[in-house]
C-alpha cells in the first residue's frame, strides 16, 4: 500500500463506531477499511470508539489495517452484559457471543427474562449508556478541534444517537451509515417487544434518517426499507466490498475433499433444509459422494444448527472451526470448492437488501458461490448474475440446487473445479479503495450542501 501524503488542507472526518480492532467479525471491517484508504482521497480520519467494549470475537490481525498516526478518541462504556451473565449463569470471564437474540424455543426462563429486559429496557440497544457521556466528551472535543463532517455507523444504533445530538449542538454535517437495518433487521421479530419499545425504535429510527444530512446503506433495497419510515431522507448506496491487498494473486492448493464452506455467523434463522435434503440425497444416491464430502463450518454456529445436522446424519461430514483471523480468510476461501452464503429466513422482513461483506470477499476469491434463501428481486441475485459467480436459490428450491451441486461435484472429480473462475472486471468496482473514493465524493457533497 502506498503511503499517502498528509497535508494541512486535508478535510477531517469524525467517525463514531463501536466496533474497531482488535474486534473481529463482520461489523468492524467496513470502516476500518474505509479509514485505511481515506487519506488517499483527501480526508484525515478521527475515530471515536469505546474504551472497554464487549467484543464477541477478537482478531488482532485487523490492527494492521489501521493507518499510522491517526487520532483515536476513546471514552469508557458501561454495558449491561454482566447482569445477563449473572441471570443466565454464563461464564463471567467470557465475552457475549453472537446469537443472544434468537428465535429458539429452547431458552430457559432466565434467558427469556434477560432477552425481554434487553429488548424492552435497553432501547435502541445495550450501548445506550454510552450516548450521554459520548455527547459530552465529543462536544468538548469539537470546541477546540475542527471537523468537517461526522459519520456514525450502526449497529449499534446508539452510535447514530450520539451523532444526532452532536449535529444538534454543532450543526456539523452528519452522515448516518447503516451496515444493517434497524427495525427491518431479521431478528427484530424475535425481540418480544412491548408496544412502547417498538414505537420507540420506530421513532428513533425516523429521527435519525430525517435529521442526518445523508443516509448511507449497503444496497438499493435498503432505501425502500428505510423509506417506509419517512420520505424526508437523502440516501446513497455504498456497498460493502473486499480489500484487494487481502487477495494476492498466488496459487493455492485446493482441498482433497469436495468442500462446501460457510465462513462467519450461522444463526438459527439461517437454517437451510433444502441444502440438507439435497446433500443427504446425494450421499445416498451417488457412489463415494459421502467419502469425498466435507462441510466446513468456520465461525460462530448456533447449537440448534449443530443439533439438526446430527439428527439428519450429516454431522459426520462436518468440520467445525470456531474462528480464523481475517488475514487467513482469503486463503481458506481459495482452497475450497463452493462458498456458502446463507440468508436468514423471516416471516415479516424482506431480505432483499442483504449485501454483506462476505459476498464481495467471496467474489474476490473467484470460487463458485451458492446463496440460499433468495427471491428473484434480491440485490444479491443481481450481483451474482452480473459477475457470473454462482447460483442463488430460494428456501424451497431443491431440484435446481441438486443439479448445481452435482455439476460442481463432477467438475471436482475431473479436476476442472480446481481452476478459479475467470477474473471478472465487474468485480473490481467493489474493491475497498474504489468504494472509499465513492465515500469521499459523498462526504464532499455533504460538506458543500
Amino acid at each position: 500500500m502506498s503511503i499517502p501524503i498528509i497535508t494541512k488542507d486535508m478535510k477531517k472526518v469524525l467517525i463514531i463506531t463501536y466496533y474497531w480492532p482488535p474486534s473481529g467479525g463482520s461489523g468492524v471491517q467496513r470502516w476500518v477499511k474505509f479509514v485505511k484508504y481515506l487519506r488517499d482521497f483527501g480526508y484525515e480520519p478521527i475515530v471515536y470508539i469505546p474504551q472497554n467494549p464487549e467484543y464477541p470475537v477478537i482478531d488482532a490481525s485487523l490492527v494492521g489495517d489501521i493507518p499510522a498516526g491517526i487520532t483515536i478518541l476513546t471514552q469508557p462504556i458501561w454495558e449491561p452484559f454482566h447482569w445477563y451473565k449473572k441471570i443466565t449463569r454464563k461464564d463471567t470471564t467470557q465475552a457475549i457471543k453472537h446469537g443472544v437474540i434468537s428465535p429458539s424455543m429452547h431458552k430457559n426462563w432466565k434467558e427469556r427474562l434477560a432477552l425481554w429486559i434487553r429488548s424492552n429496557i435497553f432501547v435502541p440497544d445495550a450501548r445506550m449508556f454510552w450516548i450521554r457521556p459520548s455527547v459530552k466528551y465529543l462536544s468538548e472535543y469539537l470546541e477546540s478541534n475542527d471537523v468537517d463532517v461526522v459519520v456514525s455507523t450502526g449497529p449499534p444504533h446508539s452510535c447514530h444517537l450520539i451523532a444526532k445530538a452532536i449535529k444538534q449542538k454543532t450543526n456539523i454535517p452528519w452522515v448516518a451509515d447503516f451496515r444493517d437495518p434497524w427495525t427491518q433487521v431479521y431478528f427484530f421479530e424475535h425481540l418480544n417487544l412491548t408496544d412502547w419499545a417498538r414505537n420507540k425504535h420506530y421513532t428513533l429510527e425516523k429521527q435519525v434518517v430525517e435529521k442526518a444530512d445523508r443516509v448511507l446503506g449497503v444496497s438499493k433495497s435498503m432505501y425502500a426499507t428505510l423509506s417506509t419510515r419517512t420520505t424526508a431522507m437523502q440516501y446513497s448506496v455504498l456497498t460493502n466490498g473486499y480489500d484487494a491487498s487481502d487477495y494476492p494473486s498466488i496459487a493455492v492448493t485446493k482441498r482433497k475433499k469436495f468442500t462446501l464452506a460457510s465462513i462467519g455467523i450461522w444463526a438459527v434463522a439461517q437454517n437451510t433444509p433444502n441444502l440438507w435434503n439435497v446433500l443427504k440425497k446425494l450421499v445416498v444416491e451417488i457412489p463415494n459422494f459421502g467419502d469425498n464430502l466435507d462441510i466446513a463450518i468456520i465461525g460462530s454456529v448456533a447449537p440448534e444448527i449443530q443439533a439438526i445436522l446430527q439428527t439428519i446424519g450429516l454431522d459426520r461430514y462436518v468440520t467445525y472451526t470456531s474462528y480464523i483471523p481475517h488475514q487467513e480468510v482469503s486463503k481458506v476461501q481459495k482452497e475450497v470448492h463452493l462458498l456458502l452464503i446463507l440468508l436468514p429466513k423471516s416471516t415479516i422482513v424482506d431480505n432483499a437488501f442483504i449485501l454483506s461483506g462476505k459476498l464481495f470477499e467471496c467474489l474476490a476469491a473467484r470460487r463458485p458461490i451458492l446463496v440460499c434463501g433468495t427471491e428473484p428481486h434480491f440485490d444479491i441475485v443481481e450481483i451474482i448474475k452480473q459477475t457470473n459467480s454462482g447460483l442463488c436459490v430460494g428456501f424451497e428450491q431443491e431440484e435446481e440446487l441438486e443439479e448445481y451441486i452435482l455439476s460442481l461435484y463432477n467438475k471436482y472429480l475431473s479436476g476442472e473445479l480446481n481452476n478459479d473462475l475467470p477474473d471478472n472486471t465487474s468485480v473490481q468496482k467493489y474493491t475497498r479503495k474504489a468504494l472509499t473514493k465513492q465515500l469521499a465524493e459523498i462526504l464532499d457533497a455533504v460538506i458543500k450542501q
